[in-house]
């Protein structure tokens, strides 16, 4: 049994009614779903990392 994809323009990931045969859509949007996941857990993480080494105290209270 042969499984080869047909070939595609890659050109057509770039258009927003590019035509992207649905096996091959599956990896793009499964890679589009993790960097989203990722990038959700990251921004908060780097925002507690400057808000900890920050000199100032965040509470308003004065030392």
């Amino acid at each position: 049994m042969n499984m080869r994809m047909k070939p595609f323009d890659h050109d057509e990931l770039l258009k927003l009614d590019g035509d992207v045969p649905f096996v091959r859509s599956v990896p793009y949007g499964i890679q589009h779903i993790l960097a989203m996941f990722v990038a959700n857990l990251v921004l908060p993480r780097d925002m507690e990392v400057k808000v900890a080494a920050s000199p100032e105290p965040q509470d308003g209270s004065e030392k």
